[in-house]
């Protein structure tokens, strides 16, 4: 929104890539995977899951919550499987729910 492109189409941005300063945009299709990899992850009970979460994840913050599943890997990463509609762009921050309860967060790995 409001990078100025008219194409006569939706646009979302894709992919941001900041050592060649470019913002590369797409069409909804090319937007995302429903298995992506997330890095910086924290949860906030202090403990990292040892079995892949079942949780409701923010990928907008005005978005709707949808249905996900998340997998730590250690390390401050993890998997994310998004099993309902929704997709994401690297760079953007996900949050884990639990109905208002914040479970944990990271960041879409590029």
């Amino acid at each position: 929104r409001g990078l100025g492109l008219a194409v006569g189409r939706p646009m979302y941005v894709v992919r941001v890539e900041p050592e060649a300063n470019a913002v590369v945009v797409g069409t909804r299709e090319e937007l995302g995977s429903r298995c992506l990899a997330l890095e910086g992850v924290i949860f906030t009970s202090g403990e990292v899951p040892d079995v892949p979460l079942r949780c409701d994840v923010k990928l907008r913050y005005r978005g709707a919550s949808v249905p996900a599943e998340v997998k730590a890997l250690g390390d401050g990463g993890a998997e994310l499987r998004i099993l309902g509609a929704g997709s994401v762009a690297p760079g953007q921050a996900v949050v884990f729910y639990d109905g208002d309860e914040v479970l944990g967060g990271g960041r879409v790995a590029a």
